[in-house]
């Protein structure tokens, strides 16, 4: 199990080091004037703190015995979460972003046990409100709109 820990660990490094790079152009004039470089650079800092804190942890904990019984109750909802995340970027791709993400957050919901059609259309809504003030209002980044609507 280790070597998963310190081969992932390593790959979210990388993926981390590449957000920064790839993101260096992107506008960023501190937390006065955060731009829209600001969250990949954030997101690919964290990919990073936290992967090394990862192989830290692996270091020092002694190997234990680990198996993956995929029968368990949540073992089946981590394989849905799966199948929702690949259903979410078809959606995200045809329909944009907004649709793809009350999608994603309604299915998510269901699957953690809400049941209540009104608290999940509360919960998407505030959402997606947040999303849309932060990225086009705050940061002036255009959300993807889907090939639908192009």
């Amino acid at each position: 199990m280790k070597k998963y820990n310190y081969l992932t660990s390593a790959i979210l490094i990388f993926v981390g080091i590449m957000m920064i790079y790839l993101t260096k152009d992107f506008p960023f004039e501190g937390l006065q004037d955060v731009g829209g470089g600001f969250f990949p650079k954030l997101i690919g800092g964290l990919l990073i703190v936290l992967s090394v804190l990862v192989i830290v942890d692996t270091a020092v904990k002694p190997e234990g015995e680990l198996t993956i019984d995929f029968k368990d109750p949540g073992m089946q909802k981590v394989l849905i979460m799966c199948g929702i995340m690949v259903v979410y970027c078809v959606i995200m791709k045809l329909a944009g972003f907004m649709i793809a993400t009350a999608f994603m957050v309604a299915a998510c919901s269901y699957l953690m046990g809400e049941r209540k059609p009104v608290k999940i259309l509360g919960i998407i809504a505030g959402i997606l409100v947040f999303i849309y003030v932060i990225f086009e209002m705050v940061l002036h980044s255009g959300l993807p709109r889907g090939m639908l609507f192009h």
